[in-house]
Parts: C-alpha cells; structure tokens; sequence
C-alpha cells in the first residue's frame, strides 16, 4: 500500500543579495548604487530587481553588475 505523506512546510528562508547596477537617470546621467534585496528560497533575485526596477520612475537601462549573497543576513521564518 503506497500513501504519500506530503509535509507542511513549517519554516520559510529568507535569503539577502546585494545587488550592485548601473543606470542612467531621466535627464542622461550615469549612476551606480547598491540594494539589499530580500528573496524567498525558490526565487530569483536578478527577476525580484528588475521587478523593483520596473516600478521605480527615474531609472532608465538599468544593468546588473553583480549579484552577492549575503550569509550573515539570512533569516529563518517558522510558522
């Protein structure tokens, strides 16, 4: 007799990237900056920045340089 148990997931890990781009602004200025962005564990963060990036009105061309994990900013969740 075969019966799947399937588990209820009781803790969620919050992962932290620091995400460096470049862009330019409305007015044709070149910029660099950083972001922490917080990502669920089956997500990606390139998709989750440029998400952020889409909504934000001044940012124009935006490009990824690089993308760091974060280990000491991690977090555990328990529900």
């Amino acid at each position: 007799m075969n019966v799947n148990i399937k588990k209820i997931i009781t803790k969620i890990n919050i992962k932290t990237f620091l995400v460096t781009f470049s862009y330019e602004t409305r007015k044709g200025y070149y910029r660099e900056q950083q972001r922490l962005i917080g990502v669920l564990d089956k997500e990606d963060p390139k998709k989750q920045f440029e998400t952020w990036v889409s909504n934000c009105r001044t940012i124009f061309n935006a490009k990824i340089l690089s993308i760091v994990e974060m280990k000491d900013l991690n977090r555990v969740i328990g529900i």
